[in-house]
């Protein structure tokens, strides 16, 4: 049984999570009507997951840049959404791709807040121009950004060609210290050549694609519900399989005797522990070679080896003693 499989089972034995399951999946289907009609609740969910996820794993991708780069661009992680959300509503692309592209800009520490919203833009624009997605559009901006006079090669893979007197004023800009002004002239005449291309449009193509984001976003929203309480599952799931793991040593090793003390000892309390947390999930059965039987087992051993301990020690203690008294009555001889 893998980890996903071992998930479900314990949603599918959950009534409270089937109930709420069913009601969004009725939910779907008034909105969608037969297209989700197939779809089982374990799909539903699972997809529902995956999305909720992966757009999650963008987030923080997204804060991890911020902090790599000590939040040198200006922008805030609230700003930078912000600007997703509303792009996301007027282009084809997904709050995501959009979310990707601006992980990648926040790279090139020499784009500032005043033209930061203005190349996301224009990036899904070049992205949509050179039929590529927002990632990659990003980086190929964010060069001609990040250097003006360099970078402006770049672009001659969407056809953005600069004339020599347009070069040279990109140079001066850069040269007198007026980065952001080169990077705006850049990013206007790119606007003249791809400016509104990654907008909607009425063609087939577009509505698919703008469906296919609302779906996505969708199955992110109804995973969201379930987020929060699937990664304590997996966390429990990983204290689980820790405690199986002791477990199995203790309960099929060559021979319990064999183990050493400390480590049955930690084993047993584990696994007492994880059962006194988790009674509900105890009794649906992890049946993968340890029950209340072993553990009584080796409570027993312990029990053995404490009280073979203490007798070691009182027969020590009466040697001692008894050494001790001989060594009196010869002194008292002499």
């Amino acid at each position: 049984m893998t980890g996903a499989e071992l998930i479900i089972k314990i949603i599918a034995d959950d009534k409270e999570l089937q109930a709420t399951l069913k009601g969004i999946a009725s939910k779907l289907k008034a909105v969608m009507g037969m297209s989700v009609a197939g779809l089982s609740l374990k799909k539903i969910f699972t997809d529902s997951l995956d999305a909720a996820s992966a757009y999650e794993e963008k987030l923080d991708r997204l804060r991890d840049v911020l902090k790599a780069t000590g939040g040198i661009s200006g922008m805030t992680a609230q700003s930078l959404l912000e600007t997703a959300s509303a792009l996301k509503d007027v282009t084809v692309f997904s709050q995501g791709a959009i979310i990707e592209a601006e992980t990648v800009l926040l790279g090139f520490t020499k784009i500032g807040k005043d033209v930061f919203p203005q190349a996301t833009a224009a990036t899904l624009d070049l992205a949509d121009k050179m039929k590529t997605d927002a990632a990659s559009a990003a980086r190929l901006l964010g060069r001609a950004l990040q250097e003006p006079e360099q970078g402006i090669r770049a672009l001659k893979a969407a056809d953005i060609i600069l004339s020599e007197a347009e070069k040279k004023l990109i140079k001066d800009l850069s040269d007198t210290g007026k980065a952001a002004e080169a990077q705006r002239f850049i990013l206007d005449k790119l606007s003249g050549t791809v400016g509104g291309m990654a907008e909607r449009s009425g063609t087939y193509a577009d509505k698919t694609q703008v469906l296919s984001n609302e779906i996505n976003s969708l199955a992110k929203n109804t995973g969201n519900i379930f987020l929060p309480e699937m990664k304590r599952l997996v966390q429990t799931a990983g204290e689980i399989l820790s405690v199986v793991n002791k477990m199995i040593v203790a309960a099929r090793g060559p021979s319990i005797e064999a183990i050493p003390t400390e480590i049955l000892q930690k084993a047993v309390s584990d696994a007492q522990e994880w059962i006194k947390r988790n009674p509900k999930l105890f009794k649906l059965g992890f049946n993968i070679g340890f029950d209340r039987e072993k553990i009584a087992e080796a409570q027993q051993e312990l029990k053995k080896r404490a009280e073979e301990t203490r007798n070691a020690a009182k027969g020590q203690e009466k040697q001692i003693s008894e050494e001790a008294r001989k060594k009196y009555q010869d002194q008292l001889k002499v």
